[in-house]
């Protein structure tokens, strides 16, 4: 390897804080590049002079950003290749990078789901407690107190009425489940995805 392609091969750790740096260099270079300006007969400022600035100014600035571009890049190039592993899964970094974005989505999907287990758990646990009562009120109206002690007109009319009157859950997906699925998945990317990129950036090199 060549000095040149020794100086040039860094660590993505190395890069990103490079690109970080770089972001508020072109910033500011951006933010002070005067290139053109209005003089009067009387003004006193020196044109050869400015003129010298404006293209340094210029150049500073480009120069910033072709070698941004260049370094992210690399970076991307990198990040498209290398292989990490999370879990059970193996994916490449742009893989978990991109799943760092979209696991807002599948948390968005837990609270859903969450919402609405707990909303029909209520409402079923209320229709029932209701059903309960106003078949109470049914044995009561029919048997009188004393009757509600016979088991064999107990349950024969509570049968009918419970068959009439169903009340149930339907859960086709097994919401329960499909909760604990996706806590475990959510617990288990937030847990390694920062350190394993971070384990990675600091071992991989680009060149």
């Amino acid at each position: 390897m060549t000095d040149a392609a020794s100086e040039s091969k860094i660590t993505v750790t190395r890069a990103l804080a490079e690109l970080k740096t770089l972001e508020k260099r072109i910033t500011k270079s951006i933010s002070e590049c005067e290139v053109v300006k209005v003089r009067r007969k009387e003004d006193k400022w020196d044109v050869q002079e400015f003129n010298r600035q404006a293209q340094g100014n210029y150049q500073s600035a480009m120069d910033l950003l072709r070698r941004r571009d260049e370094l992210k890049s690399r970076v991307l190039r990198s990040n498209a290749v290398t292989q990490v592993r999370i879990g059970k899964e193996v994916l490449t970094v742009a893989e978990v990078i991109d799943r760092k974005q979209a696991i807002k989505h599948k948390k968005c999907l837990l609270d859903k789901l969450r919402s609405q287990r707990q909303s029909c758990q209520s409402t079923y646990e209320l229709r029932t407690e209701e059903l309960r009562r106003k078949l109470d009120h049914l044995l009561e109206v029919n048997f009188g107190k004393e009757g509600k002690s016979n088991p064999d007109n107990v349950s024969a009319i509570t049968k009918t009425y419970y068959d009439t009157n169903k009340v149930e859950l339907v859960d086709p997906v097994n919401i329960t489940a499909k909760i604990k699925e996706l806590e475990e998945e959510i617990t288990e990317f937030d847990k390694e995805a920062d350190l394993v990129l971070s384990e990675s950036n600091a071992r991989t090199y680009i060149e």
